[in-house]
């Protein structure tokens, strides 16, 4: 579970350098508006298209890791302002939810092992299946964002509690994605870094419990 970790360690990293080289680059500034500028004036000539494309980006993300929508979210804060941002963004990402928990319902184990791989997704099920609290798999979802919606499927549960599991623990993470993003926009480092710092502070702190959890359930079995 460690390896979550080192990811989101790795990702939130990348960004953070990104965003020293964006500041301090006026070449990549103006490359990367003009990006945006094209991009507007795109969704402007294409307003169902455009936004189409996006909800299916953000849907495609959820399937290899939410924060992959993060370098869309400029365009798309530009082309549409913060909340048709947000919107958008989470409409792709409940559709996203709703496929991944589809492949591992009625595509079945080997499929879903394809995505998480064999044996951390029997360590999972051996710990989760028999005790299918909502507490639990809250945590579980909070932790492990990337792949749950598989396992969630596979084994069955409820679908729309499974729901409720994943508006709780997406809508905190849209709003930093798309207020950090807005704040990069605006060159506002302070909000941008806090927005980012505040993101690790919550996911850590929700792994930490999880893992302590999942641990004590591990060595009772």
């Amino acid at each position: 579970m460690a390896a979550y970790i080192k990811k989101y360690i790795y990702v939130i990293g990348g960004i953070i350098v990104l965003a020293v080289l964006f500041s301090s680059s006026i070449y990549l500034q103006n490359l990367m508006f003009g990006g945006i500028g094209a991009f507007q004036e795109f969704a402007l000539e294409n307003p169902l298209l455009s936004a189409l494309s996006f909800v299916a980006l953000a849907g495609l993300s959820v399937l290899i890791g939410p924060f992959s929508s993060v370098p869309l979210v400029p365009f798309a804060l530009e082309a549409w302002g913060i909340v048709w941002t947000t919107l958008l963004i989470f409409i792709g990402w409940m559709i996203g939810d709703c496929v991944s928990y589809a492949i591992g319902r009625y595509a079945g184990k080997p499929t879903v092992s394809f995505f998480v791989g064999r044996e951390r997704l029997e360590r999972w099920i051996s710990v989760l299946a028999p005790r299918m609290k909502f507490s639990l798999l809250l945590l579980f979802r909070l932790a492990m964002p990337a792949e749950t919606g598989y396992l969630f499927g596979l084994l069955a549960y409820d679908f729309w509690n499974y729901l409720l599991i994943v508006i709780i623990a997406e809508t905190p993470l849209v709003g930093i994605i798309v207020f950090a993003g807005d704040a990069f926009l605006v060159s506002d480092w302070f909000a941008f870094s806090a927005l980012l710092l505040i993101g690790i502070a919550g996911i850590a702190l929700v792994f930490r419990i999880f893992t302590k959890r999942f641990k004590s359930l591990s060595d009772r079995m």
